[in-house]
C-alpha cells in the first residue's frame, strides 16, 4: 500500500513537473501573439542613378532599390535609400561607423579590394557588361570587338568608382576617367579619340535611349557579354554590420527559396517597361498583326491587335535622315512584347504598326 502511495506520489510530482514548462511556453505564446509586430530597425543605404537597377525616377527607384528595400524589410530593417554621386556613395558607406549613418551601399561589382573595407551581400541580381563602340569614328571594330584582343589596340574610358571584370580591367588600366557613365557615352559620340565604353548593357542602352536618341545611330554593341553580380556593402568599420549582412543574406535567400524574389523582379520590370510600353494596331485590312522572330524572315506570328510591346531598336529609318524615294516600302522595328502570347518575346514588327501613347 505504501509502495503504491509513493508510485503515485511519484507520478503526480512528474506530472506537475512537466505540467509547470508546458503552461510558461503557453503564457509565453500568448504574450507576444497578444504584442503588436516590432518596429523595423531604420537603415539609411546609399546608391546612385544606373537605370533600370537604380533612380529616382524609376518605380520602386529601380530593380536593385526594390530587392534592397524588400529584403531588408525582411531582415528586420526599414530601408531609407538615399541617392547621391557613386564616389560620395562609396566613400559615405566606407567611412561609417554608426548605426544611425549610412549603413550600406548598392549595387557594387565584387572585387578584392573593395572586400578588404566591406562585408558583401549574397547577388541582388546579375547582370551583363557590354562594349559599346562608335561603328561611325572606329568601321574597324565592327569586326573586330568580339574577337579574343581585338580591343588591345583601342582606347576607351573607365567611369570614377566604377570597377570592371578583369579582362575589361585590364583594357582600361591607363584609359582616362570621366564622373559619370552619361560623361562616357557622351565621349563616346563626340570624342574621336575614346572608340569605346564598356556598361551594363541595359545601363548602356538607357542612355543613349534617353539622351542621345538621335547619336545612337553611330552605337553598336557587341555580342559578347560579360556577366557580373552586384550586391549591398556595408563597411567593416561598423562591428554591427557582419549580423546586418548575414541577416539581410538570410532573408534573400528566403526570398528566393520560396518564389518571391521572382515576383517581385517580375512586377518592378513590368512597371519599368509600362513606362516605356507602345501599343500595336493593324493598319492592313485583314485587321491582324505580324511579327518576325528575324529581320529577314518570310514566316512570322500572329499577334492580337493591341499587343503592347517595348521598342529596343528603332533602326536607321526612324533615327537619319534619307530621301524619300530611297525609303523602303516596309521598315520593320525591333520590340519586346510585353503582354500577348509572345510575351517577354523580341519581334520584328511593322513600324506602321505602333501607336505612341
Amino acid at each position: 500500500m505504501v509502495e503504491k502511495l509513493q508510485a503515485g506520489g511519484r507520478s503526480a510530482a512528474l506530472t506537475a513537473a512537466l505540467a509547470i514548462p508546458i503552461a510558461l511556453t503557453f503564457l509565453i505564446l500568448l504574450y507576444l501573439r497578444s504584442q503588436p509586430d516590432l518596429p523595423l530597425q531604420p537603415a539609411i543605404f546609399a546608391t546612385g542613378d544606373w537605370a533600370p537597377y537604380s533612380g529616382k525616377q524609376l518605380p520602386d527607384w529601380g530593380i536593385a532599390s526594390a530587392v534592397v528595400a524588400s529584403t531588408a524589410s525582411e531582415a528586420g530593417y526599414e530601408a531609407n535609400l538615399q541617392f547621391m554621386a557613386w564616389s560620395q556613395a562609396y566613400n559615405a558607406a566606407a567611412d561609417s561607423r554608426m548605426n544611425r549613418g549610412i549603413r550600406g551601399t548598392f549595387p557594387w561589382y565584387r572585387t578584392a579590394a573593395r572586400e578588404r573595407e566591406f562585408y558583401y551581400s549574397d547577388a541582388l541580381l546579375e547582370v551583363e557588361l557590354s562594349i559599346f563602340y562608335n561603328a561611325q569614328n572606329t568601321p574597324q571594330l565592327v569586326e573586330q570587338v568580339d574577337r579574343p584582343g581585338g580591343l588591345d589596340r583601342y582606347r576607351g574610358v573607365r567611369v570614377e568608382s566604377y570597377q570592371y571584370h578583369p579582362d575589361i580591367e585590364r583594357l582600361l588600366s591607363d584609359a582616362p576617367m570621366v564622373p559619370s557613365a552619361f560623361k562616357a557615352f557622351q565621349q563616346l559620340i563626340e570624342n574621336p579619340e575614346v572608340q569605346f565604353v564598356a556598361e551594363a548593357r541595359d545601363v548602356g542602352k538607357g542612355i543613349l535611349r534617353d539622351y542621345f536618341p538621335e547619336q545612337q545611330i553611330a552605337i553598336e554593341v557587341s555580342e559578347k557579354t560579360w556577366p557580373i553580380s552586384v550586391h549591398l556593402l556595408a563597411s567593416r568599420k561598423n562591428p554591427n554590420n557582419r549580423r546586418l549582412i548575414e541577416q539581410f543574406n538570410k532573408a534573400l535567400a528566403g526570398m528566393k527559396g520560396n518564389g518571391a524574389y521572382n515576383i517581385l523582379l517580375a512586377d518592378v520590370r513590368g512597371r519599368i517597361d509600362a513606362e516605356r510600353a507602345v501599343i500595336l494596331h493593324s493598319f492592313s485590312s485583314e485587321g491582324y498583326l505580324e511579327g518576325f522572330l528575324k529581320p529577314s524572315s518570310r514566316e512570322s506570328v500572329l499577334l492580337p491587335a493591341g499587343t503592347r510591346v517595348v521598342v529596343e531598336d528603332w533602326g536607321d529609318a526612324y533615327l537619319a535622315p534619307a530621301e524619300v524615294a530611297n525609303r523602303p516600302d516596309r521598315v520593320l522595328v525591333r520590340v519586346r512584347a510585353i503582354d500577348s502570347p509572345m510575351k517577354g518575346q523580341m519581334l520584328y514588327v511593322d513600324g506602321r504598326t505602333i501607336r505612341l501613347p
